[in-house]
Protein backbone atom coordinates (compact mmCIF):
# COMPACT_ATOMS: atom_id res chain seq x y z
CA UNK A 1 0.00 0.00 0.00
CA UNK A 2 2.66 2.67 1.21
CA UNK A 3 6.56 2.06 -0.54
CA UNK A 4 8.47 2.60 2.84
CA UNK A 5 12.48 2.12 2.94
CA UNK A 6 13.52 -1.00 4.77
CA UNK A 7 14.23 -0.85 8.19
CA UNK A 8 18.08 -0.36 9.21
CA UNK A 9 19.02 -1.47 12.54
CA UNK A 10 15.19 -1.59 14.09
CA UNK A 11 14.42 1.84 13.33
CA UNK A 12 11.91 3.29 10.50
CA UNK A 13 12.25 6.10 8.36
CA UNK A 14 9.28 7.67 10.33
CA UNK A 15 11.29 8.32 13.86
CA UNK A 16 9.69 5.27 15.68
CA UNK A 17 11.66 2.55 16.80
CA UNK A 18 13.76 2.13 19.81
CA UNK A 19 16.52 4.16 18.23
CA UNK A 20 14.58 7.23 17.07
CA UNK A 21 16.61 10.52 16.88
CA UNK A 22 14.52 11.29 19.87
CA UNK A 23 15.85 9.91 22.82
CA UNK A 24 18.96 8.10 21.10
CA UNK A 25 22.45 9.27 20.35
CA UNK A 26 24.71 8.29 17.99
CA UNK A 27 24.23 4.42 16.26
CA UNK A 28 21.26 4.16 18.03
CA UNK A 29 22.61 4.35 21.68
CA UNK A 30 20.34 5.44 24.09
CA UNK A 31 21.38 8.84 25.84
CA UNK A 32 20.57 10.01 29.35
CA UNK A 33 19.85 13.52 28.31
CA UNK A 34 16.34 12.99 28.07
CA UNK A 35 15.10 16.25 28.88
CA UNK A 36 18.22 18.35 27.20
CA UNK A 37 18.37 21.12 29.97
CA UNK A 38 21.63 22.83 29.88
CA UNK A 39 22.37 25.89 32.25
CA UNK A 40 25.50 27.91 31.77
CA UNK A 41 26.84 29.80 34.31
CA UNK A 42 28.55 32.93 33.64
CA UNK A 43 30.84 35.44 35.47
CA UNK A 44 30.01 33.16 38.65
CA UNK A 45 26.10 34.18 38.72
CA UNK A 46 25.31 31.23 40.37
CA UNK A 47 21.92 32.21 41.75
CA UNK A 48 20.55 33.57 37.93
CA UNK A 49 21.82 30.25 36.89
CA UNK A 50 19.60 28.77 39.37
CA UNK A 51 17.04 30.18 38.65
CA UNK A 52 17.12 30.06 35.24
CA UNK A 53 17.49 25.61 35.57
CA UNK A 54 14.19 26.09 38.30
CA UNK A 55 12.35 27.53 35.28
CA UNK A 56 13.72 25.41 32.73
CA UNK A 57 12.59 22.22 34.92
CA UNK A 58 9.45 23.52 35.87
CA UNK A 59 8.21 24.39 31.55
CA UNK A 60 9.58 21.31 30.95
CA UNK A 61 7.33 18.85 33.32
CA UNK A 62 10.17 16.67 34.88
CA UNK A 63 8.65 17.44 38.67
CA UNK A 64 5.04 17.04 37.71
CA UNK A 65 6.59 13.32 35.81
CA UNK A 66 8.59 12.99 39.01
CA UNK A 67 5.41 12.83 41.23
CA UNK A 68 3.30 10.97 38.64
CA UNK A 69 5.96 7.69 38.98
CA UNK A 70 6.69 7.91 42.29
CA UNK A 71 3.68 5.18 43.10
CA UNK A 72 2.23 2.73 40.93
CA UNK A 73 -1.38 4.61 39.50
CA UNK A 74 -4.13 2.70 38.20
CA UNK A 75 -5.12 2.74 34.29
CA UNK A 76 -8.75 4.02 35.39
CA UNK A 77 -7.01 6.29 38.02
CA UNK A 78 -4.79 7.79 35.21
CA UNK A 79 -7.82 8.09 32.72
CA UNK A 80 -9.80 10.17 35.35
CA UNK A 81 -7.13 12.82 35.80
CA UNK A 82 -6.42 12.85 32.53
CA UNK A 83 -10.25 14.22 32.04
CA UNK A 84 -10.18 16.55 35.12
CA UNK A 85 -7.06 18.12 33.71
CA UNK A 86 -8.65 18.38 30.38
CA UNK A 87 -11.89 19.93 32.26
CA UNK A 88 -9.82 22.45 34.18
CA UNK A 89 -7.92 23.68 30.77
CA UNK A 90 -11.33 24.14 29.34
CA UNK A 91 -12.71 25.85 31.70
CA UNK A 92 -10.11 28.56 31.89
CA UNK A 93 -9.54 29.14 28.16
CA UNK A 94 -13.54 28.86 27.68
CA UNK A 95 -13.89 25.92 25.36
Amino acid sequence: MFDRPPRRNGTSAFGSGPSSAAGAGAFGTPTNDRHGLTVVVNDDDFERALRVFKRKVGQSGILKELKLKRHYEKPSVKKKAKQAEAMKKRRKYGF
